[in-house]
């Protein structure tokens, strides 16, 4: 995802950073999905207004790598509404997708889906982890709580005069 020029490049991107504990990892989870990839029906409200409509069942799945244990398994819907049609096919608008989890240190398969529930059309997303072997901490982010109660990344303007209290 391009912020700067508010387009996106849809896919799934899977960060693996240090945790304070050296046993564990922090598996940060971010996907794309551009509207254009679902198919939205006209929903009449009244005689003279209407808007675009998509269901979504989104499908999270995170496994060892032989795939016999599932560690963490979520599923969800999601609902687009959109007033104007165009705003359904601008590449500008998407579905975007960021979960963080605390793993044991351990490789791990994630497997991310969308499924049209209008079209039955399936966008399927995977990525392989690897064991991070590190004595030390990486560098920290910061993360902040939004009005949705999403977790979205800080980043602080610390000046190289800041004393450490």
């Amino acid at each position: 995802y391009n912020e700067s020029q508010k387009r996106s490049h849809y896919g799934l991107k899977v960060n693996v950073l240090n945790h304070t504990s050296s046993d564990s990892l922090i598996l940060e989870v971010d996907c794309i999905v551009p509207y254009y990839q679902f198919v939205f029906n006209k929903i009449n409200t009244d005689s003279s207004s209407y808007y675009y409509e998509a269901n979504v069942n989104i499908n999270l799945s995170i496994t060892t790598p032989s795939e016999t244990n599932q560690i963490i398994r979520d599923t969800w819907s999601k609902k687009i509404k959109k007033n104007q049609y165009s705003d359904t096919r601008n590449s500008a608008n998407f579905i975007h997708i960021k979960k963080i989890y605390t793993l044991k240190n351990d490789k791990y398969n994630v497997f991310l889906s969308f499924e049209d529930l209008d079209s039955h059309k399936n966008l399927k997303f995977n990525y392989s982890t690897k064991v991070i072997n590190s004595e030390s901490l990486d560098n920290l982010a910061l993360y902040k709580k939004d009005y949705n109660s999403d977790l979205i990344k800080v980043f602080p303007n610390v000046s190289l005069s800041a004393s450490i209290l």
